[in-house]
């Protein structure tokens, strides 16, 4: 364990090696949270209005990244060309989107483990080669004005997104996936298009993401001049031990941010990145906490709110 001093509130932090979950415990356990820039008892006293919460926003001075969540999905299905597009026409700081394997082995744009919420059907992106993905409408579920919307491999998506700043690709790795080995093969694709010739620049602007810290240990084997974001466990955080030797980043769901889980990030030169911050109150929390980037559905409205547009 390592003191940091005054600056860490008396808390000491793990080393590089040990657990982050600690950190969590703490966050979520405690009588105490910070909402807007407001330290609130929430057991006895009233919570900050809107107008409070927004005005704290504005105590920081470095406003923390706006990362797209799947592209501007509040504006167009998301995962798709029209949603990446959408989020391109904003001054995000950057753009998020998940990447899941074909049967024929093409990384494809989808988050969900089966089709159901496209096609209606019980189906796996794994199960389906990219020719017949091809024959779904991607955008129809979402509305009617997005019918016939096409499938999105990650090489279009990288096209698409050839002038964004930070570009975030998540690495689905799904039980079965990860069994199989599928996830892996995965792993090795998006690497290897990242270091093709004709997208040098790209990667330069590239972070990998992933709740599996073994497809990112096994990215780094494979290329260790890449940026490696850790999506931190939704549950159970106490299930696995964190190394963070090989990280640039991690990711941690709003519910379990706290300042004190960000001066640990921060002391072992770690950036936070914090999901999915669609409201005032989380946005709040998320900038008085010190994160580094917002991943938010509406970056639209977010950017509204920090007045960048």
């Amino acid at each position: 364990m390592v003191n940091h001093g005054s600056d860490s509130g008396g808390f000491d932090f793990p080393e590089p090696s040990g657990l982050y979950f600690a950190l969590v415990k703490k966050c979520v356990t405690s009588r105490w949270q910070t909402l807007g820039g407001f330290g609130i008892e929430l057991f006895d006293k009233k919570a900050p209005t809107d107008r409070m919460i927004m005005e704290g926003i504005q105590v920081k001075q470095t406003k923390p990244w706006i990362i797209a969540h799947r592209g501007a999905r509040d504006e167009a299905p998301e995962n798709t060309g029209s949603a990446l597009r959408r989020a391109m026409d904003l001054p995000v700081d950057g753009v998020e989107f998940d990447v899941q394997m074909s049967s024929d082995g093409v990384p494809i744009l989808y988050h969900d483990r089966t089709l159901y919420k496209v096609a209606r059907r019980r189906s796996k992106i794994g199960d389906l080669t990219r020719k017949a993905l091809e024959q779904i409408d991607w955008g129809g579920w979402y509305h009617k004005s997005f019918a016939g919307e096409p499938l999105t491999t990650l090489e279009k998506a990288l096209t698409i997104l050839n002038d964004c700043p930070r570009i975030c690709i998540e690495i689905k790795s799904h039980p079965e996936d990860k069994s199989s080995g599928r996830a892996y093969q995965l792993t090795e694709k998006v690497v290897q298009l990242l270091n093709r010739p004709d997208m040098k620049d790209i990667k330069k602007r590239s972070l990998v993401l992933s709740f599996d810290p073994e497809v990112l240990t096994r990215a780094y084997r494979m290329d260790d001049g890449l940026k490696y974001v850790l999506n931190l466990p939704e549950k159970d955080p106490l299930g696995q031990s964190l190394a963070t030797q090989h990280l640039w980043a991690v990711d941690t769901r709003i519910s379990n941010l706290c300042e004190e889980l960000v001066r640990w990030a921060h002391a072992l030169n770690l950036k936070v990145f914090t999901y999915t911050c669609n409201g005032k109150r989380q946005v709040g929390k998320a900038v008085q906490a010190g994160v580094d980037a917002i991943i938010t559905d509406r970056p639209a409205w977010l950017i509204r709110q920090f007045g960048k547009g």
